[in-house]
């Protein structure tokens, strides 16, 4: 995976596991690092990153999920 990409959804994911003040810390945390990713893809818009971002973002969730156990036949 893009160290970028992997960076962006980490800083996603915190942002989406907490709330009130610390939320508001880690949101701008993540819009930094967008900012930082948009400044070396000028033609790309912030709002289809951040898209993007969250298309990966649920398979990567899904990856990071242990697969489901099958229970044993009796």
């Amino acid at each position: 995976m893009n160290a970028e990409l992997e960076a962006l959804l980490k800083a996603y994911d915190a942002f989406l596991q907490v709330r009130g003040a610390e939320a508001s810390r880690l949101w701008h945390i993540y819009e930094s690092r967008l900012d930082k990713v948009l400044a070396g893809h000028p033609k790309l818009a912030k709002e289809s990153l951040h898209r993007a971002v969250q298309w990966a973002y649920r398979g990567w969730v899904r990856a990071q999920s242990p697969p489901p156990t099958i229970p044993p036949k009796a």
